[in-house]
């Protein structure tokens, strides 16, 4: 694996375009589609039969509105993160209690998770909005996982003992200005540009993938906060099809300083791990 990677985001000869350039390589330049209604984002770790929750970004027309969401559950949640700053994660319809459980939070909570404001942009004029963390361990074997995902960007590259992270990015697309940033990357690890797509304001949606060793203790941390959860009540109940075939999850999330960082695990202490 190459020891780093620069990527940016330029207009060449009027056309959004993302360079890419890994150590020792030529640069690779890929065309940025516009955002439109039947064109969205998809991707997750793993492969069928042996994987993550599928991933789904997508954006508003006439906005430049961003929503990330479980591609099976986009009914029940997502993440919102408006133009206007106010960004949310919240649940759509507590009604589907059998598809999507937030524990307490229909007891006078309404349906708002987790609500904060963009954070500043780094020196390079990037935005992270979300961060997605994916343990190896807590990847779910879906027995008869018939449906083809020929639309999702697959990331088989996760391994045991390490963990799969997401990054979702907002870049600026500037005529004038081409800003470079590059990263330091671990020879063993893996690293990624998983997809991009371009709002109707010129900013663009990046999405970029890494792996890193999985820190001692971790998954310990997760079991523990899963039974935990489990004894809070904000268990899934009974009535939720917890069988293989279904590819049950469990999402917890966090705030680290702006970001949000949304674990995507095995469904409770007993889930079917792989």
């Amino acid at each position: 694996m190459p020891t780093y990677m620069s990527i940016a985001v330029a207009l060449i000869d009027d056309q959004p375009t993302l360079l890419v350039e890994w150590e020792g390589q030529d640069v690779e330049r890929h065309p940025i589609p516009a955002v439109k209604k039947d064109r969205a984002l998809r991707f997750a770790a793993g492969e069928p039969g042996h994987r993550s929750t599928i991933w789904r970004i997508w954006g508003a027309k006439n906005a430049d509105d961003v929503y990330l969401a479980s591609r099976a559950s986009a009914g029940e949640f997502k993440v919102s993160l408006h133009q206007s700053g106010d960004w949310r994660f919240q649940a759509i319809d507590l009604r589907k209690e059998n598809d999507t459980h937030f524990g307490g939070l229909d007891s006078g909570q309404g349906r708002l998770l987790h609500q904060w404001t963009r954070p500043t942009a780094d020196e390079a004029g990037w935005t992270r909005a979300v961060t997605i963390q994916i343990p190896f361990e807590h990847l779910s074997v879906v027995p008869n996982d018939g449906v083809k995902y020929s639309d999702v960007r697959w990331i088989r590259a996760l391994r045991p003992g390490h963990t799969l992270m997401f990054e979702v990015v907002l870049v600026p697309l500037d005529a004038e200005q081409v800003v470079v940033r590059s990263f330091d990357l671990d020879p063993d690890d893996f690293a990624a540009v998983v997809d991009a797509i371009r709002l109707p304001g010129g900013e663009v949606v990046l999405v970029l993938a890494f792996t890193e060793p999985t820190p001692a203790g971790t998954l310990e941390e997760i079991d523990a906060r899963l039974h935990k959860y489990a004894a809070d009540g904000f268990a899934a109940p009974e009535s939720w099809d917890r069988s293989p075939e279904s590819a049950p999850r469990t999402l917890t999330f966090q705030d680290d300083g702006g970001v949000l960082v949304l674990f995507d695990l095995a469904l409770g202490p007993l889930g079917n791990h792989g």
